[in-house]
């Protein structure tokens, strides 16, 4: 794969002719598979990781991984303590105008996961559970919309309740003991705890839009950067890398055929 030398890579990527700039301080996470994963604490492997790699070799910067839980990545970015954050996540801050985004490098999808043992048949009226600052703004009611051919006059056809939890491992710790009825996650991750815990988790209902698709992320105050990634992610999507990632990642991050939906806030539906 051109720009892919391996899909596990060094904690810091480095190569002969990279600036003398300091290097990138990336955060990301821990254990995110087929996003991001970490290999005994020092290597890294994922569809993330593949781009990150790329980008880095087009902007001839050395990047460092800084793997920590979601709920702390935000805190070190805006304390500085790295610059930017990919995590195979759609993001969606509290307070999205303090932040930078680059172009999305992945239309995501989310998909509803709950226990098999739940033997749900629909989430209308149901709590589902999300990590805080990920896909949708916070609010505690939401419908689902479905669209084309599957939409269901009137709009609060399938009304939800939310709950949200700091990181992964909470949201799935609240899954398992019944706090929740089901979670919403983006596709990829959706398909790994399916695909790894043999017939514990199932997908429910239909195939979310995401608005704002996966982003790197970075501050206010590092302009120049973003537009050195976004400059970077259009070189790699025009000599096709990019598709080659996709490619090869593609059974992994793609949710199922199912029918698409919206999920809207009721504030905004009674407007």
């Amino acid at each position: 794969m051109k720009g892919i030398i391996s899909s596990i890579l060094m904690l810091l990527f480095s190569a002969c002719g990279y600036s003398q700039e300091s290097p990138l301080r990336i955060g990301t996470l821990y254990f995110n598979p087929p996003f991001e994963q970490i290999f005994q604490g020092k290597k890294y492997f994922g569809f993330d990781i593949d781009i990150l790699f790329s980008v880095c070799l087009v902007m001839k910067r050395e990047c460092e991984l800084v793997p920590m839980r979601f709920d702390k990545l935000l805190v070190a970015l805006n304390k500085n303590k790295i610059d930017a954050m990919i995590v195979g996540i759609s993001l969606m801050p509290e307070d999205p105008k303090n932040y930078l985004f680059s172009y999305p490098y992945f239309k995501s999808e989310a998909v509803f996961l709950t226990l098999q043992s739940n033997h749900l048949e629909t989430l209308n009226n149901k709590t589902v559970g999300m990590v805080k600052n990920t896909l949708f703004p916070m609010a505690k009611n939401y419908e689902i919309v479905l669209t084309g051919k599957d939409a269901l006059p009137p709009l609060n056809k399938f009304e939800i309740n939310f709950k949200f939890y700091n990181n992964l491992p909470e949201l799935l710790t609240a899954l398992d003991n019944h706090e929740i009825d089901a979670l919403i996650l983006d596709a990829g991750a959706a398909n790994f705890w399916i695909t790894q815990t043999g017939d514990k988790y199932e997908q429910i209902g239909p195939v979310v839009h995401v608005e704002n698709g996966m982003a790197i992320m970075t501050t206010k105050a590092n302009g120049e950067l973003i537009q050195q990634i976004n400059k970077a992610l259009l070189t790699i999507a025009n000599n096709n890398d990019l598709l080659e990632i996709y490619q090869k990642y593609w059974q992994l991050i793609s949710p199922d055929e199912r029918p698409s939906a919206y999920l809207v806030m009721q504030s905004q539906l009674e407007q």
